[in-house]
């Protein structure tokens, strides 16, 4: 039996790649990836979410929750170092600018995950 999970990020680079290792296990099942602001702000964590998922490519794509918040959270940047220097650079990604389309149905984070409690009580773990 899969474990159904959410995952509540702020792709950068570590994060993405825990993304990547979620989708391409069978033992897990994502239901959900939702944003929110942290080494990058809440609008790029949402298109860093897609353009993820846009490399996995999975059988079955997760629901994507979205994060409007402008701006990243300082705690996440080195004191002295703009963002754009930092590891996980200016979008998140290193060196990538992941240029994907707006969501066609946007669901903000905490809504979606709240309906995916819902639909299934009690099977879903919630990774942060």
């Amino acid at each position: 039996m899969t474990q159904k999970i959410i995952i509540d990020a702020d792709p950068g680079i570590a994060d993405a790649l825990a993304i990547l290792v979620a989708l391409a296990d069978p033992s897990i099942d994502v239901l959900g990836l939702t944003a929110v602001s942290g080494s990058v702000s809440g609008i790029q964590a949402t298109r860093n979410l897609q353009y993820v998922i846009g490399l996995a490519d999975p059988l079955r794509h997760p629901r994507v929750g979205q994060s409007g918040t402008p701006e990243a959270c300082a705690d996440h940047i080195p004191s002295g170092m703009p963002l754009q220097q930092s590891l996980n650079g200016h979008m998140g990604l290193g060196d990538l600018d992941p240029l994907v389309p707006d969501l066609h149905n946007r669901r903000e984070s905490p809504k979606l995950i709240v309906d995916l409690l819902r639909a299934h009580p009690q099977e879903i773990r919630i990774l942060t």
